[in-house]
Protein backbone atom coordinates (compact mmCIF):
# COMPACT_ATOMS: atom_id res chain seq x y z
CA UNK A 1 0.00 0.00 0.00
CA UNK A 2 1.64 3.22 -1.17
CA UNK A 3 0.00 5.65 1.25
CA UNK A 4 0.08 3.39 4.30
CA UNK A 5 1.47 5.48 7.14
CA UNK A 6 0.79 2.96 9.89
CA UNK A 7 3.50 2.31 12.46
CA UNK A 8 4.04 -1.21 11.17
CA UNK A 9 4.44 -0.09 7.56
CA UNK A 10 6.93 2.64 8.48
CA UNK A 11 8.84 0.14 10.65
CA UNK A 12 8.91 -2.30 7.73
CA UNK A 13 10.34 0.36 5.43
CA UNK A 14 12.94 1.31 8.04
CA UNK A 15 13.93 -2.34 8.46
CA UNK A 16 14.29 -2.74 4.70
CA UNK A 17 16.44 0.38 4.43
CA UNK A 18 18.66 -0.57 7.34
CA UNK A 19 18.99 -4.11 6.01
CA UNK A 20 20.21 -2.75 2.69
CA UNK A 21 22.65 -0.56 4.62
CA UNK A 22 23.96 -3.52 6.60
CA UNK A 23 24.48 -5.52 3.42
CA UNK A 24 26.26 -2.65 1.70
CA UNK A 25 28.58 -1.81 4.60
CA UNK A 26 29.38 -5.53 5.04
CA UNK A 27 30.35 -5.65 1.36
CA UNK A 28 32.58 -2.60 1.72
CA UNK A 29 34.20 -3.96 4.89
CA UNK A 30 35.09 -7.18 3.05
CA UNK A 31 36.53 -5.22 0.12
CA UNK A 32 38.46 -2.70 2.23
CA UNK A 33 42.15 -3.54 2.15
CA UNK A 34 43.35 -0.61 4.25
CA UNK A 35 44.62 -0.87 7.77
CA UNK A 36 43.22 2.42 9.06
CA UNK A 37 41.69 1.59 12.44
CA UNK A 38 39.55 4.74 12.40
CA UNK A 39 37.90 3.59 9.17
CA UNK A 40 37.41 0.07 10.52
CA UNK A 41 35.98 1.39 13.78
CA UNK A 42 33.59 3.75 12.02
CA UNK A 43 32.39 0.98 9.71
CA UNK A 44 31.79 -1.32 12.68
CA UNK A 45 29.91 1.43 14.51
CA UNK A 46 27.71 2.08 11.46
CA UNK A 47 26.97 -1.64 11.15
CA UNK A 48 26.07 -1.89 14.84
CA UNK A 49 23.82 1.16 14.65
CA UNK A 50 21.94 -0.20 11.66
CA UNK A 51 21.51 -3.58 13.32
CA UNK A 52 20.22 -1.89 16.50
CA UNK A 53 17.76 0.11 14.40
CA UNK A 54 16.44 -3.11 12.86
CA UNK A 55 15.96 -4.71 16.26
CA UNK A 56 14.18 -1.64 17.62
CA UNK A 57 11.83 -1.42 14.63
CA UNK A 58 10.77 -5.06 15.03
CA UNK A 59 8.72 -4.08 18.06
CA UNK A 60 6.44 -2.01 15.80
CA UNK A 61 5.60 -4.87 13.45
Amino acid sequence: MKNDSSDSHIAEMMIQGNTMGVQKIAQHIRQYKGKNEVVNSLADKLMSTQQANIEEMKSYL
